[in-house]
């Protein structure tokens, strides 16, 4: 079964499994994070935008970087986007 995602305001484009992973590998936290990133926000912005702490969008990055095998966040950002994890 597929379900389409919303947080507060912003309705999130991203079809995922029952186990609230995208293609097994990225929550959508980390996934939120990453297409947050990749705009330019920098993780104090992004905490304050999802309304969560400063540390938990670094434990978001750190555990995106080590599943897409990133060295940092630049590169995981380049990685789900080559894998069309992002647009």
């Amino acid at each position: 079964m597929m379900y389409i995602f919303s947080w507060g305001w912003k309705k999130s484009n991203y079809t995922v499994p029952d186990h609230d992973t995208v293609g097994g590998l990225l929550s959508l936290r980390e996934l939120d994070v990453l297409d947050h990133l990749s705009q330019g926000s920098r993780p104090d912005a992004i905490a304050d935008s999802l309304g969560i702490a400063k540390v938990t969008v670094d434990f978001h990055i750190r555990n995106a970087r080590l599943k897409l095998g990133a060295r940092t966040a630049t590169e995981a950002v380049a990685v789900a986007i080559r894998r069309r994890m992002l647009d």
